[in-house]
C-alpha cells in the first residue's frame, strides 16, 4: 500500500472514530428529540406558516379603506383654467366590515391549519423514529441469526468430516448460512435507508447506537383531553370566510359613494367645494360574483361536514385499534426476547448432544427467530397505532416536550 493510500485510510478511520464517538456522547435519540428537530424543517409546517403570514397581511389590508383615493387634475389649453378634484370611494353598505370579517376568518383558518400541520408532522416523525428503531433491531436480529448459522455450519461440517452426519447435512447447513447472510444484508440495507431518511428529517447524521430502544417508546401517554380537531376548526373558519365574502358581494350591489373636494380656477375666478358622486348599478349587479361565492359557500359547508365526520370516525377507529394492540401485547409477556434466546440455546444444545437432527434444528431455529421478528413488528404496530390515535384526537403529548 502506498503512503498516500495509508494516509487516506488513516484519515477515514479517524473520521469514522470521531463520528462514532460524537454519536455515543450524544446519547440516545428519543422520539421527542426527532419531533423537536423535525418540526422546524417539515415542508407541511413551512407551507402552513406561509399561509398564516399571508393571512395576516390580508387582515392588515382589510383594516383600512378598501379603495384608494383618486386625484384628477385638468389644465385648459389657455392655461388659465385649472380644475382639481380629490375623491375617496366609500361603501355605506358594510363592504369593509364584511371584508374584515372574511380576512379574520381566513387568518383563523390558517392558524388552525398550522396547528394541524404541526401535529401531522409530529406524527410522521414518530412513525419514522419507530421505523428506524425497528430497522436497527431487525439488523441486530439478522446479525445474530447469521452468527448462529455460521456456528451451526462449522459444527455440522466438523461432524460430517468425522462421519457422524451425512454430507447432505453439511450442504443444508451451508445453504442456511447463505440465506442468513442474505437476510442480514437486506436488513443492513434497509437500516441504512431509514437512518438516511431520518437524518434528512432532523438535519444531521444518525447512528444505529442512538436508536437502541423499544419502539413502543415512540408513542407518549395520552392526556385524555379531546379538543375539537384543528382541521375541523379550519374548515369552520373557511366556511365563515366564504359567508362573509358572499356578504361583501351582496353589499357591493349598491353603489359606492365618492366623497371629496374640488377646486376650479379660471379667468380670475376660483371655486372650492365638496363633491359627491356615485355609480348607478344599472348594468353590473355582481350577479357572477354572488353566484360564484354561493358555490364556494356550498363547497365549504360540504368540506366542513366531511372533515367533521372523518374526524369522528378516525377517533373511534384508531381508539379501537390502539386498545386492541395494547391488550394483545400485554398477553405476550415482557420476557419474550429472553424466552427466545433460551429456546435457541436449548435447541442448539440438543443438536450438539445428538438429541435432535439437523432438519428439526433448522425448523425450530427458524420458528424461534420468526417469532422474535414478529414480536418486534407487533411492538412497532402497537406504537404506530397509538401515534395514529393521538393524531386522531390531537393529543398535545404528540408534540413532545418543546423547549
Amino acid at each position: 500500500m502506498s503512503v498516500r493510500a495509508q494516509c487516506l485510510s488513516s484519515l477515514a478511520l479517524l473520521i469514522l472514530s470521531l463520528t462514532t464517538a460524537r454519536a455515543a456522547a450524544a446519547g440516545p435519540l428519543s422520539a421527542d428529540d426527532v419531533v423537536r428537530m423535525a418540526l422546524s424543517r417539515h415542508p407541511l409546517v413551512a407551507e402552513a406558516s406561509a399561509e398564516v403570514t399571508a393571512a395576516e397581511g390580508g387582515v392588515r389590508a382589510a383594516t383600512f379603506l378598501r379603495e384608494n383615493p383618486s386625484l384628477s387634475v385638468r389644465v385648459g389649453a389657455d392655461k388659465t383654467t385649472r380644475e382639481a378634484e380629490l375623491a375617496q370611494p366609500l361603501s355605506l353598505t358594510g363592504e369593509g366590515i364584511f371584508a374584515r370579517q372574511a380576512a379574520t376568518a381566513r387568518l383563523a383558518a390558517a392558524e388552525a391549519g398550522l396547528g394541524r400541520a404541526r401535529l401531522v408532522a409530529a406524527a410522521e416523525a414518530r412513525h419514522l423514529w419507530i421505523a428506524a428503531v425497528v430497522a436497527v433491531e431487525e439488523r441486530e436480529l439478522t446479525r445474530g441469526a447469521l452468527d448462529l448459522a455460521i456456528r451451526r455450519c462449522a459444527a455440522v461440517e466438523a461432524r460430517a468430516v468425522a462421519g457422524d452426519v451425512p454430507d447432505l447435512d453439511a450442504r443444508l447447513a451451508r445453504l442456511g448460512r447463505a440465506r442468513a447472510a442474505q437476510d442480514y444484508l437486506v436488513a443492513r440495507r434497509e437500516e441504512a435507508a431509514v437512518l438516511t431518511e431520518l437524518g434528512a428529517w432532523i438535519g444531521r447524521t444518525v447512528s444505529a447506537a442512538e436508536l437502541e430502544a423499544d419502539p413502543r417508546d415512540g408513542a407518549p401517554s395520552a392526556t385524555g383531553d379531546a379538543p375539537e380537531r384543528s382541521d375541523v376548526l379550519a374548515a369552520q373558519h373557511r366556511l365563515d370566510a366564504s359567508l362573509a365574502e358572499l356578504k361583501v358581494e351582496r353589499a357591493a350591489v349598491l353603489p359606492r359613494v365618492e366623497l371629496g373636494a374640488f377646486s376650479e380656477q379660471g379667468e380670475g375666478e376660483r371655486a372650492l367645494g365638496p363633491s359627491l358622486s356615485m355609480t348607478l348599478p344599472v348594468w353590473q349587479q355582481n350577479a357572477e360574483g354572488r353566484a360564484r361565492l354561493r358555490g364556494e359557500v356550498a363547497i365549504a359547508q360540504a368540506d366542513l361536514d366531511r372533515t367533521r365526520a372523518r374526524a369522528a370516525a378516525e377517533g373511534i377507529a384508531t381508539a379501537a385499534v390502539a386498545t386492541d394492540a395494547v391488550e394483545l401485547l400485554s398477553t405476550l409477556g415482557p420476557d419474550l426476547a429472553a424466552d427466545a434466546d433460551a429456546a435457541l440455546a436449548s435447541v442448539e444444545a440438543g443438536f450438539s448432544a445428538g438429541e435432535i437432527d439437523l432438519t428439526t434444528l433448522l425448523f425450530l431455529q427458524d420458528e424461534i427467530l420468526s417469532s422474535r421478528h414478529a414480536f418486534v413488528a407487533a411492538c412497532a404496530a402497537s406504537a404506530d397505532a397509538a401515534v395514529a390515535h393521538l393524531l386522531a384526537v390531537e393529543d398535545a403529548t404528540l408534540l413532545g416536550v418543546q423547549p
